[in-house]
């Protein structure tokens, strides 16, 4: 939580101090908050220790981890940085169901650099400090016979690209749950979301939505 969100919260608890003035990003995420979404919503799903969890922008694992430890799943964690590769490779090196992959997954095969800014490093955003990247095209990764069972993509605007491909390949219908988190400062990203959402309505339903946190799509 940033510290003009925790500044709110410590208002409406005790409102002594001045009420703090929020961007539209930091209101957006207020209804997640007051809900406690991340308790509530992204750990609670159907999983077993037989079933398989993809992990799309690790960060530092702690959704693999909890994943993992709450259900016994088997978790492939995508990661293109080398500075979080490295600390997903100490933190599960003892773990044979937690895979790290040192490149993302898109809808094509190529190099980039990437800005890097900790959790919100992106290929989307201009930086004084980047790195090259390695990303994959999905369907040359996943087999088509495989079941994920749910799949969390937070890539920081690399998920239209990606999802559309997922669509187009029929990838999609192999995947139960997935657990969203759409970016609005891609070009046109509203436009985009919205066609994205329709197009999954076709073979999944949404079972919660907080636009631009987090929303979660269930195959029919």
């Amino acid at each position: 939580m940033s510290a003009k969100l925790d500044h709110y919260f410590n208002y409406y608890s005790n409102p002594i101090e001045q009420e703090p003035k929020l961007s539209p990003e930091e209101c957006r995420v207020i209804p997640w908050f007051r809900v406690d979404g991340d308790k509530k919503f992204r750990y609670s799903y159907n999983l077993n220790k037989n079933s398989v969890a993809y992990d799309m922008g690790g960060y530092k694992g702690e959704w693999a981890e909890k994943i993992n430890k709450l259900y016994g799943c088997k978790v492939e964690v995508f990661e293109p940085v080398l500075k979080f590769v490295e600390i997903l490779e100490k933190k599960f090196k003892d773990n044979p169901k937690v895979n790290i992959y040192p490149f993302g997954l898109e809808g094509r095969t190529y190099t980039e650099r990437i800005s890097l800014d900790l959790a919100s490093s992106s290929t989307f955003k201009k930086g004084a400090k980047t790195e090259k990247i390695e990303l994959v095209k999905a369907s040359d990764f996943i087999p088509k016979s495989l079941k994920i069972d749910l799949i969390k993509i937070n890539i920081e605007g690399g998920e239209y690209e990606l999802l559309e491909h997922l669509i187009k390949t029929g990838l999609i219908k192999n995947i139960t749950d997935l657990q969203l988190q759409f970016h609005e400062f891609v070009p046109n990203g509203r436009k985009k979301r919205l066609k994205i959402q329709e197009l999954l309505g076709k073979t999944h339903v949404m079972t919660y939505n907080y636009p631009f946190i987090w929303e979660n799509w269930r195959r029919k």
